[in-house]
């Protein structure tokens, strides 16, 4: 059989109908998609490189009430980390610091939400960006910065914080059933890890400027510009007074008026018990925050 003809009746074999084929296109097209992204889940040099796999265009600058057009660093920037534990407010800063200098933030991970929606440097971990979200502690991610932002947040409101948005995303908030299921577990493992986490950041050989969540609600113009020089970047006035002006961002939870789920008050999810985890933490590494800034004070005037 000659080859003409062979590759004929292979043509043949493998001729679909129009309604079929499209079904096996994008199919294929999804699943490529799909392993693409998981590629992409963690950091990796192309993903540091280029960044996310999500298509560029879906991507939107600063998103919802903008400030202007989001750039890389040009000449690129000493690697920061900006680091916290999970629910300590760091979208949201990010989204602040975005405004205020036009310069995208970068991750450790990979949110293809945050990507989409707003947050275009998702993924990149390295000088082009302005600073690179981690929830690590490891001596092996923080020897990857030249400088770092430690994220300070209330041991209570952060645990509640990442409670919901492991059972209820970015927005949403963990049901009565998440409540009853996971919160009894959850509370110690997260107090501990808070405790852990801060206190080894306070450890990191580089510059460390340490930010307060509940500063940046209460006092946002101060707290905000003492970061920015700590950063070291310049900065427009108008974009500094836009970023105040659009401050919440699209990825802040909101307020239940005070209540921690739809069936629970605050007061009625932390038992006496959760009380008393959380407050040896806060004891234990506020122990360890005034030797770190006894540390500092003695660098800088040897005579302290």
């Amino acid at each position: 059989m000659s080859f003409s003809k062979l590759l004929r009746r292979c043509s043949r074999t493998v001729r679909l109908q129009p309604a079929k084929a499209w079904i096996v296109l994008s199919s294929l097209l999804l699943i490529n998609i799909f392993f693409l992204y998981l590629l992409s889940a963690h950091p990796s040099p192309w993903v540091t490189k280029h960044g996310s796999f999500v298509p560029r265009g879906l991507g939107r600058g600063r998103g919802e009430g903008a400030c202007g057009p989001l750039r890389f660093a040009d000449p690129p920037l000493p690697v920061t980390a900006l680091a916290s534990v999970p629910g300590s407010g760091n979208t949201w800063l990010r989204h602040l610091l975005q405004q205020a200098t036009g310069i995208m933030t970068g991750s450790m991970y990979n949110d293809s939400t945050l990507y989409t929606s707003g947050f275009p440097g998702e993924g990149v971990n390295n000088g082009s960006v302005l600073v690179v979200k981690t929830h690590s502690s490891d001596p092996e991610v923080r020897g990857q910065f030249r400088r770092a932002i430690l994220l300070l947040r209330q041991p209570h409101a952060a645990i509640l914080s990442e409670f919901h948005r492991q059972h209820g995303g970015h927005l949403g908030h963990a049901s009565r059933q998440h409540f009853d299921e996971d919160w009894e577990t959850f509370v110690p493992e997260e107090a501990r890890f808070w405790r852990v986490f801060n206190t080894e950041w306070l450890q990191f050989a580089g510059p460390l400027h340490i930010v307060c969540y509940e500063d940046l609600r209460h006092d946002l113009n101060s707290t905000l510009s003492k970061l920015l020089g700590f950063l070291n970047v310049p900065v427009d006035r108008k974009d500094f007074e836009c970023a105040l002006r659009r401050s919440r961002g699209k990825f802040k939870r909101r307020d239940k008026s005070g209540r921690a789920s739809e069936n629970h008050s605050l007061s009625e999810v932390f038992t006496r018990d959760m009380k008393r985890i959380i407050g040896e933490s806060d004891v234990k590494f506020h122990e360890e925050l005034k030797k770190f800034y006894h540390r500092r004070s003695t660098w800088l005037d040897p005579d302290a």
